[in-house]
């Protein structure tokens, strides 16, 4: 039987042992049935794999492997630089900076990767460049580091999420090449389909520009 010197924070004091209670054996639970997925991981077995599981209301461990070891930062690292984006960048950017000098309108870009980008169809930028009656001269150069990165991260040089980094993205930086059932193919952006041509050599089959 619980006794107490002060019979009106009797409740009080055996809620919070209960929730106490109930929390630690939650996390026991939880520890334990973690602890077996591991043991039992048959895909965990084949890679070196670290993992923290951390109850923010207790402040305690629930569970942990090899979680102090160094290792390449996994893709799912990428939701922290996502949710800090979300928090502490507007919801629009730059996406031209310009001078206007008499009959003149000189522009640069900002790396804005948004400009006629083929999921967002975004043509702010476009149509502020298009409305006006000013000649329009485009000022490079102004991006110096390297076109690729270095590193792990940046070896997928094939794929459309991989292309060049400069001062004005435009179509994503990329030229997308689809063939028809005609034996033909279609180019996006139109603008490029000069640059392209038939090769006869080989009809079947994935190929890369």
């Amino acid at each position: 039987m619980f006794h107490s010197r002060y019979p009106k924070y009797q409740s009080p004091i055996l809620i919070a042992l209960i929730c106490l209670t109930l929390g630690c054996s939650a996390d026991k639970i939880m520890s334990r049935k973690v602890a077996s997925a591991f043991k039992h991981s048959e895909l965990i077995k084949q890679y070196q794999v670290g993992f923290a599981l951390y109850n923010s209301e207790s402040e305690k461990m629930v569970f942990s492997h090899d979680a102090n070891k160094q290792f390449t930062p996994a893709s799912n690292t990428k939701l922290f630089t996502f949710y800090a984006a979300l928090k502490m960048i507007p919801d629009s950017m730059p996406a031209l900076r310009y001078i206007e000098k008499n009959d003149s309108l000189i522009f640069w870009g900002t790396g804005d990767p948004s400009f006629l980008q083929s999921v967002l169809k975004d043509k702010t930028a476009y149509n502020f460049l298009s409305a006006g009656n000013k000649k329009l001269f485009f000022a490079p150069v102004r991006y110096t580091g390297a076109f690729f990165g270095a590193g792990w991260a940046w070896d997928d040089y094939n794929d459309y999420y991989q292309a060049e980094i400069n001062e004005l993205p435009l179509f994503d930086n990329t030229v997308w090449v689809k063939g028809n059932s005609g034996g033909g193919f279609s180019i996006t952006p139109k603008s490029f389909s000069s640059c392209f041509f038939k090769d006869s050599t080989k009809t079947t089959g994935d190929f890369f520009v």
